[in-house]
């Protein structure tokens, strides 16, 4: 934060201005237009995250016009419910009276705060799951040491939620399928954060081919009466089951496209207001194409590693053939685990290869828009890519190894910042 002063290029502009806006009592709607505050940033601060790519908006101290701002002055927030712009108004506004900051700075130190209870919950999550003590200090760390979340943490924006949001719904479906709590967990926690941004429904959506999943495999196994499936399940016919699970999804799903469905009532149509993204084209090739985007951006940067990121760190290149390793083997391979455990490391595995197309395919009829494949949009399915993880990594020797790795890798993000 205090070597990039610049406003973030992902949507930072956009964000800051509704939080400056959910100040003063107002939401974001169709046709607003942003204010001052957003634009005297942008041409005093300039856009973007490395030193020669930011670029300056309007002349800083003067008033900017329509003309001389994005998006001709309209602000594309409208996009997002006011649930993370409202909280982040009211989360900032005691650290910027505390340390006498700006709105902005006090905005982005919410995130921090964001990152270190997401750290936290994947920690319960990864203890819970059976890791000892010191992977469930090191695997946050090297989580959190990702330039995806060294990135998006650092600046104002609703993905900061994503690793607490993904870590608990991770949680939430374990327990779940344990018989440890019921769907009411996971229910609330995918409506929440589904309201707050609505790419974090895929979170959801890979706890719920989880859940079936082991339904499924464990009902039908011969290994006997032990396995009865998700217990909460047991007992219940077909339809009901089915039902049951089905709402897991459905409910946060209803929540997550509430907004949008309400956003051609609130404010109005401008013609003059600009299209951000173009109309898709529904190649069934660009489509297969993207199967592997999520694996290949999420852990290179924040924009994939194609400019508007870090150098790629080697640290989180050597995790991710860990982490990888893990789901396959726990998957497809032949090594000790139970049927939970295998049904879990597959729907992450079909998680990952799916979410590109269904991302693309989602922003196709959401929004008629094309859009690429952005680690931002897939950092809240890290957390459960580490549940297999945790189980293959249980010697002595990987444990040090994961330990190591942490600390290299934090201390590489601490010596050198976001740069190019």
């Amino acid at each position: 934060m205090a070597v990039h002063s610049a406003l973030s290029p992902i949507d930072e502009f956009t964000y800051v201005d509704a939080v400056d806006k959910a100040r003063r009592g107002v939401i974001v709607v169709n046709g607003l237009k942003t204010d001052q505050y957003a634009r005297q940033l942008a041409a005093c601060r300039g856009v973007g995250t490395a030193p020669e790519t930011v670029i300056f908006q309007g002349t800083c101290g003067t008033h900017i016009s329509d003309a001389q701002t994005f998006v001709n002055g309209f602000t594309p927030g409208d996009v997002h419910s006011p649930v993370y712009y409202f909280l982040t108004s009211w989360m900032s506004w005691p650290i910027e009276k505390a340390l006498g900051v700006e709105l902005l700075t006090s905005g982005r130190l919410t995130s921090l705060l964001w990152l270190w209870a997401g750290m936290v919950a994947c920690g319960v999550l990864v203890r819970r799951v059976g890791a000892q003590w010191s992977l469930v200090a090191a695997l946050p760390c090297l989580v959190a040491a990702m330039p995806v979340f060294r990135g998006t943490n650092a600046y104002i924006t609703p993905d900061a939620l994503n690793l607490l949001g993904g870590s608990l719904i991770a949680l939430a479906a374990y327990l779940y399928a344990r018989g440890e709590v019921g769907p009411l967990p996971l229910v609330i926690l995918g409506s929440v954060l589904g309201t707050v941004k609505l790419q974090n429904v895929f979170a959801v959506a890979a706890a719920a081919l989880f859940l079936a999943l082991y339904h499924v495999v464990a009902t039908r196994s011969p290994a006997g009466p032990g396995l009865r499936g998700v217990p909460d399940l047991a007992g219940r016919s077909g339809p009901a089951a089915v039902l049951r699970l089905v709402s897991v999804l459905i409910v946060p799903l209803v929540f997550s496209v509430a907004w949008l469905a309400a956003r051609p009532y609130l404010g109005h149509d401008d013609p003059s207001r600009p299209t951000l993204d173009p109309e898709p084209t529904g190649s069934l090739t660009q489509y297969l194409y993207s199967l592997d985007d999520a694996l290949l951006g999420v852990f290179a940067g924040i924009d994939g590693g194609t400019g508007a990121a870090a150098p790629w760190s080697v640290f989180p290149s050597f995790l991710l053939w860990g982490v990888l390793a893990a789901i396959i083997a726990t998957a497809m391979f032949d090594v000790t685990t139970t049927t939970l455990r295998r049904c879990q490391a597959w729907a992450v595995l079909v998680s990952f290869v799916c979410i590109g197309p269904a991302m693309q395919i989602m922003f196709a009829v959401v929004f008629n828009a094309a859009v690429i494949v952005l680690p931002r949009y897939i950092m809240v399915l890290i957390p459960m890519m580490l549940i297999p993880t945790v189980e293959r990594c249980q010697g002595v020797a990987a444990r040090r190894t994961l330990v190591l790795l942490a600390v290299a890798s934090v201390t590489y993000a601490i010596l050198f910042p976001l740069t190019r």
